[in-house]
């Protein structure tokens, strides 16, 4: 796979998607403000529109993978590259260790997933920080703790994580 960085153009779309889903979560009176600029509240508003709003995404799939994705770039663990296919992937490292992850893959295995029931974003979220983690990245100490400040102590990944290695190393 050949990667590049994004055009003026392509960033400029993310933006776009960050400012539909602003204005869609303006429609709900109810609901306190959301600034969908890669802040973790980005994902609560995710899984909340995922589970109590039925997954109706103001972009679609595509739009939540960028919104989810434009978290883990704004904690400073990976960057927006164009993968072959003019989709946007996530990349850290020129070197070793390297990372590649494909929000919108991501996205739709688990929107296709029963498993977790809900919490999907937070539990891609988590994965996504214990694989980059494990490779030793982000590079920074700063970088590091603001992706783990990312995290809450929730039922999602970790825990299933938590529960599974245990018997994986008895066999």
């Amino acid at each position: 796979m050949h990667l590049r960085p994004p055009t003026s153009a392509e960033l400029a779309s993310i933006e776009r998607t960050r400012a539909a889903y602003r204005a869609f979560w303006a429609a709900f009176e109810t609901l306190p403000p959301r600034r969908f600029d890669g802040c973790r509240e980005d994902i609560d508003a995710l899984d909340f529109i995922d589970y109590e709003l039925g997954g109706d995404h103001p972009m679609g799939l595509e739009g939540a993978a960028v919104v989810w994705a434009g978290v883990l770039v704004a904690a400073g663990a990976l960057e927006w590259a164009i993968g072959d296919e003019r989709h946007f992937v996530l990349v850290a490292g020129s070197g070793l260790p390297r990372a590649m992850i494909w929000p919108y893959a991501r996205v739709a295995e688990l929107d296709r997933s029963s498993v977790p029931q809900f919490g999907k974003y937070d539990w891609l979220l988590e994965e996504a920080v214990l694989r980059l983690w494990g490779l030793g990245l982000p590079a920074s100490a700063e970088a590091e703790e603001r992706l783990f400040a990312l995290l809450r102590n929730s039922e999602s990944f970790l825990h299933c994580a938590r529960r599974g290695i245990p018997k994986l190393l008895k066999e």
